[in-house]
């Protein structure tokens, strides 16, 4: 199964995933992981490195299956914009 690239993994304890907004990447959010990161684990994948055609579904299936490689099965979601919706929809159906 495709998996995001996780770029940023850092820091220790409970995760936060955040989800980048629409245009961005993981490391606009440089600034706020280095606040969070001495807090808690921070993990910021990049939701536009599913391979193939972008569709909704199958970027949920990717980062799911992304969570499951890093071990994380229990995560705290920050979603920035469009990645609000991509949480809403992890929400919706892994709750």
């Amino acid at each position: 199964m495709n998996r995001l690239d996780v770029p940023i993994d850092v820091g220790q304890g409970a995760a936060l995933v955040v989800l980048h907004g629409y245009a961005m990447r993981p490391a606009t959010y440089g600034p706020l992981v280095e606040l969070l990161a001495t807090r808690c684990r921070v993990v910021v994948p990049d939701l536009f490195a599913v391979r193939g055609r972008w569709r909704y579904a199958k970027v949920l299936e990717a980062f799911t299956a992304s969570l499951d490689h890093l071990g994380l099965d229990r995560v705290s979601l920050l979603g920035h914009s469009f990645g609000g919706g991509i949480e809403l929809g992890l929400a919706a159906r892994w709750p």
